[in-house]
């Protein structure tokens, strides 16, 4: 969620070293900075998307790891055994 907040800087930050590096890019650096800055609310948006979804996923994942455990608890129950190898 933080990179959602830094995205743009962080692209702008990346544009500097690349324009710093390579001399052919130094006369579109306007033009790109510019585009980056138009798009700037659209890439927040996807950002945004891509995080809720690995935040959804983690959910899903680890809520089916603890239904699992429960799961091998309740058949180590069932069994009666003290320990399980």
């Amino acid at each position: 969620m933080l990179l959602v907040i830094l995205q743009s800087k962080m692209e702008c930050w990346f544009l500097k070293l690349m324009f710093y590096f390579s001399s052919h890019l130094r006369t579109l650096k306007l033009i790109m900075l510019k585009s980056i800055k138009a798009k700037q609310y659209k890439n927040i948006k996807v950002s945004l998307i891509i995080s809720l979804i690995f935040a959804f996923l983690l959910f899903i994942t680890c809520g089916i790891n603890v239904e699992l455990k429960i799961i091998e608890s309740f058949s180590e129950r069932q069994i009666g055994a003290d320990l399980m190898i």
